[in-house]
């Protein structure tokens, strides 16, 4: 039986037990009462312990350091398809692609992503398998997309 039943069945009982006048082994309940208690406040804090070190493990799993790059609609740079996303959304200033190992981080379609220094965009498409901690953005303009270049960055998940 798990220590919160047991401690609200302890809790009824002794409540119960006051209520009718039944004093009888008083002490000893609350001495038991006492112990479920404090064995209740040790196991919340190993459970906000645990807490604490999933969260950090989140924190970092959300920022990662990434190539940025961008591209634009053509099909030697996408598919044959060049104006729809791996999301199956027509393409779109505002939206990047990710590369597959952030995809299988959490970094999924639809999420919104914090570029530092570029602001904020929704992921709709997939890299090429063959790039690792990258991040693509979208523009109409080949040349403009050329001119960008690769940069080095501080990318964000944030929560939607």
């Amino acid at each position: 039986m798990s220590t919160k039943i047991w401690m609200l069945i302890v809790v009824f009982f002794t409540a119960l037990g006051y209520q009718s006048g039944l004093h009888t082994g008083q002490d000893r309940m609350d001495e038991r009462y006492r112990d479920h208690l404090d064995l209740a406040l040790a196991q919340a804090e190993e459970w906000r312990a645990m807490t604490d070190l999933l969260q950090e493990k989140l924190d970092r799993r959300r920022v990662e350091v990434v190539t940025l790059t961008a591209y634009s609609p053509r099909v030697e740079e996408c598919n044959e398809d060049p104006l729809t996303t791996a999301s199956m959304l027509p393409v779109r200033p505002g939206s990047v692609a990710v590369s597959r190992d952030l995809f299988e981080k959490g970094w999924v379609f639809g999420r919104k992503v914090y570029i530092k220094g570029h602001g904020v965009y929704t992921i709709t498409d997939l890299m090429n398998s063959r790039y690792t901690k990258r991040i693509d953005l979208f523009f109409w303009d080949t040349e403009e997309a050329r001119q960008f270049g690769i940069k080095e960055t501080h990318a964000a998940l944030l929560d939607t």
